[in-house]
């Protein structure tokens, strides 16, 4: 009995997860078709861009002209599809920013105003209007507003269990004038224009939401009247009056960082502070080991920070030919370089060692890096290998994947540069031979082996729900993706793509489990959907 429960259990799980109604973008040649979980094609029409914005939304964009071709500041003008639940509800708009209030109302904005004459059928003459719609694709407003804020829900829907019915909405136009709208889920409409075209003190605006009452105060011929909104359980009741005294003392006290207001959404909360309450600045930090301390033409050897009543002289004599290369970052070190007829070498606590390298950068407290004989490598202050100096190049940090108007780039970052004969540790090394790269860390141990013709961080900037890839990697044909890494990574790179992932979707269309990836090619152009179980959505 137990067994069979067991199984119903994951059988139904299993139709939870993956059994349930989504979509997702097919990639045919420079065309993506929407499909469903059964892989049909719900809509004959193929965009230039198709991506699932969230809930149940797609947004399909047909690239109209190309401003400024050939150069970098040029940008791609879009007429954009709105989809929901498989049916395209809105056909070639031509907003640049879309926004959805509970997967219920779609926030159209446009950030900019090339070709005006798309918006005359919206009554939009400026920048940054906004439109409102509702999942059928009509217009809740009778035309666009400046700025618009969702101050709560309330009631009970008659449609889906444990869901809300109103959506209190309020808006400010061109002339900040504001207007109150309830806004009902089960009808898809307004249902109700609680105050239209006044204006609102910012000052004295305040929610309540867990009395369910909107107290503010309007301005009309010079006259301040004090209001009060009631919207409990679906219950709407406007009149006037202010907020009790005593309930304002009391809200005080309960959220007494709150210095915001409902109109300009601004919280004013600043974080405390922190400290750890064992720090003590007053105790001691621990004495390091011995170290090398500078002081005019002589090397001290120090035995520790706190005690130099035991300094001694460490016996350097340096020849006319022969000049220290002191450290210029503030840091304890056991190590000295010193310059020997073109040759360099090491000062260390035992003494002078001989000048011997092409080369010698400071890198850490005792660990430098070395130039012999066109190859490069690690060593410690006391002449031990702890990176062979067998490397065409040595960089330290990791190369980044950015966009530049011909495609994908991969830029070296600054941090691989020297500065006056020392590199910062930051904790990764990159090196190159024979063409190939390989990634230790900060204790000189392989993360990735040298085998790889590229490994990059994933810079390009992405908007939710897609997250970064955050580690790229290139060897031959193919491509591998991760979202971090650590110890040694040989082998542990997941499986090859075909082309480079740079984003993923880790809860696809909100099912748990179904982890789509992004894949594109080097000119940065959309190749298609691959699943993290390796099902194609492309050809």
């Amino acid at each position: 009995m137990k067994q069979i429960l067991l199984f119903l259990l994951l059988w139904n799980l299993s139709l939870q997860c993956f059994g349930q109604k989504y979509f997702i973008p097919f990639r045919d040649g420079d065309k993506s078709y929407l499909q469903n979980e059964n892989g049909k094609k719900v809509i004959d029409k193929g965009y230039d861009l198709l991506y699932w914005d969230k809930g149940a939304f797609f947004v399909g964009g047909t690239i109209q002209e190309r401003v400024n071709p050939g150069t970098p500041d040029g940008f791609n003008t879009y007429l954009s599809d709105i989809i929901y639940r498989g049916k395209v509800i809105l056909h070639e708009l031509p907003f640049d920013k879309f926004s959805y209030i509970l997967d219920e109302i779609i926030v159209a904005r446009n950030t900019s105003f090339h070709k005006p004459e798309l918006f005359k059928p919206y009554n939009i003459t400026v920048a940054e209007s906004i439109i409102l719609f509702n999942t059928k694709g009509k217009t809740l407003l009778n035309g666009p507003v400046k700025h618009m804020a969702l101050l709560d829900t309330t009631g009970t829907s008659r449609q889906q269990p444990h869901a809300f019915r109103y959506i209190l909405l309020l808006t400010r136009d061109f002339n900040d004038l504001f207007s109150l709208y309830v806004y009902d889920a089960d009808a898809d409409k307004i249902a109700r224009t609680v105050l239209k075209d006044v204006t609102i003190l910012k000052e004295n605006a305040h929610p309540d939401k867990r009395n369910g009452v909107l107290y503010f105060s309007i301005q009309e011929n010079n006259k301040i009247t004090p209001k009060v909104f009631h919207y409990k359980d679906g219950n709407f009741k406007l009149s006037d009056g202010a907020m009790p005294v005593r309930q304002q003392e009391e809200e005080a006290e309960e959220d007494p960082y709150y210095t915001g207001n409902i109109i300009t959404g601004k919280p004013g909360i600043d974080g405390d502070s922190y400290r750890s309450p064992d720090a003590d600045p007053m105790k001691p930090r621990p004495a390091p080991s011995p170290y090398l301390r500078i002081q005019d033409d002589s090397v001290l050897r120090m035995p520790d920070i706190y005690n130099r009543s035991g300094a001694s002289v460490l016996h350097v004599k340096l020849t006319p030919q022969q000049r220290l290369i002191p450290k210029l970052s503030n840091e304890y070190r056991t190590g000295i370089i010193y310059l020997e007829n073109g040759k360099f070498g090491i000062i260390n606590l035992q003494g002078k060692q001989p000048a011997i390298y092409d080369s010698l950068f400071y890198f850490d407290q005792a660990v430098f890096v070395v130039h012999q004989n066109n190859r490069k490598g690690i060593i410690g202050a006391d002449g031990d290998t702890l990176l062979p100096v067998i490397y065409d190049s040595l960089a330290f940090d990791i190369d980044q994947i950015r966009t530049r108007h011909t495609g994908i780039h991969i830029t070296n970052s600054s941090d691989s540069k020297r500065r006056n004969f020392e590199f910062r540790n930051t904790g990764v090394i990159k090196v190159v031979k024979d063409g190939k790269t390989g990634l230790y860390g900060r204790n000189f141990k392989v993360i990735f082996p040298v085998e790889y013709d590229f490994i990059a961080q994933n810079d390009i900037y992405t908007l939710r729900p897609k997250k970064n890839i955050r580690y790229i990697l290139k060897k031959g044909n193919a491509y591998y993706g991760l979202p971090n890494y650590g110890g040694d990574m040989s082998g542990k790179t997941g499986d090859p793509y075909e082309y480079i992932p740079l984003y993923y979707y880790e809860n696809y269309y909100n099912i748990d489990g179904l982890k789509l990836i992004e894949l594109y090619d080097e000119a940065y152009q959309f190749k298609g959907f691959i699943s993290d179980k390796g099902q194609k959505y492309y050809k």
